[in-house]
């Protein structure tokens, strides 16, 4: 199996809250987003795997967090990243 470079993501979407709607979070700065209650940060570990860092210090807490690319990662063709959590979600995941 290849390794594909993953860039910091175009777009994060999170849901908070017992409402269950998707909000996208606005970009604050290189690889951080924040909606009201909650944080992303993501960052390049120094071998080069995509960290995230999520905070909801607020009493909604955070339920789903979403990121998006607007290309295929390392520009290759489409490419379908899995990881250990899947076989665990019943196929549930998006």
């Amino acid at each position: 199996m290849a390794a594909i470079d993953v860039p910091l993501p175009d777009s994060v979407h999170v849901i908070t809250g017992p409402s269950g709607d998707p909000r996208t979070a606005a970009p604050a700065g290189a690889g951080r987003w924040t909606v009201p209650g909650a944080e992303v940060t993501a960052r390049h570990d120094p071998y080069g795997a995509l960290r995230l860092v999520l905070a909801a210090p607020g009493p909604e807490g955070l339920s789903t967090v979403a990121l998006r690319w607007r290309h295929h990662p390392g520009g290759h063709r489409p490419a379908l990243v899995l990881g250990d959590a899947w076989e665990r979600s019943y196929g549930e995941l998006q």
